[in-house]
């Protein structure tokens, strides 16, 4: 079984848990679905309607992969990157997995940290993802999808090695420091990993792309 079937199969199983565990909650029951940048609840959601939005939102995640290799362009590349869609779609669905979970024990009055839960789920996700983002080959709808990576196969190679590396050690950073530090600096801890981890590679593809043409431009 290939991991995208893996992870529809997940998100089946999450859909009717969450379906089962609606029917058995008061109806003005709330879930925390936002915090400011101190780590604070600053909104709720009806929890039916937070249940209900993970799977769905995964099944969503999920149909576009699997239609990738019918709406993409570079059908070919995409065929190519087959594990990598795969590994994507499972490390979205442990990630809501866990989430889901996480959702379920506030809800039967477990004393849990929601928030450490998602920000090491987070950083796992990132870990994965990074793993698998140098295994991609071009296309239109998953990676760094910049003009100047999707108009070099060689810029993209360059730029998905480079950027895999970043995403996995901002994966680690986030995974590992989450659990010693205050729940109050999470946010941040989340936001100063990410960005730079996000946004680098794409400076790097531009770079990379300057000194292609460069190249390409010296007489020979």
């Amino acid at each position: 079984m290939n991991m995208l079937k893996l992870s529809w199969i997940i998100s089946i199983i999450l859909l009717g848990i969450s379906i089962y565990i609606i029917q058995g909650i008061p109806s003005d029951t709330q879930l925390p679905v936002h915090w400011n940048i101190d780590g604070a609840v600053d909104r709720y959601g009806d929890a039916s309607t937070v249940l209900f939005m993970l799977p769905a939102v995964l099944m969503i995640i999920l149909a576009l992969f699997s239609a990738l290799k019918y709406i993409d362009p570079r059908k070919e590349n995409i065929a190519m990157s087959h594990k990598s869609i795969g590994a994507f779609s499972l490390a979205f669905s442990v990630f809501v997995a866990v989430m889901e979970a996480g959702y379920i024990a506030v809800i039967n009055d477990k004393d849990v940290q929601i928030m450490l839960i998602i920000t090491f789920s987070m950083g796992m996700l990132f870990m994965m993802i990074g793993n698998y983002l140098s295994k991609t080959r071009s296309n239109f709808f998953i990676g760094i999808r910049t003009p100047w990576t999707l108009s070099s196969d060689v810029v993209w190679k360059k730029t998905h090695d480079f950027a895999g590396k970043l995403f996995m050690l901002a994966g680690l950073v986030i995974a590992g420091g989450c659990w010693f530090i205050d729940t109050s600096t999470l946010m941040t801890l989340v936001i100063f990993t990410v960005v730079p981890a996000a946004l680098v590679p794409v400076v790097y593809s531009w770079w990379l792309w300057q000194q292609e043409q460069a190249g390409q431009s010296k007489p020979s």
